[in-house]
């Protein structure tokens, strides 16, 4: 099945990169996947 997207944010990561960053979610497989785009 499709990924629910729980949330979407813009920040900063411990290292002070930026980022932006899905979590989305997999119901049937019952996984998260976290996915981020560094710049």
């Amino acid at each position: 099945g499709f990924p629910t997207l729980l949330s979407r944010c813009t920040c900063f990561d411990t290292s002070g990169t930026f980022l932006y960053q899905y979590k989305l979610y997999f119901a049937d497989k019952k996984t998260w996947l976290t996915i981020k785009f560094f710049f």
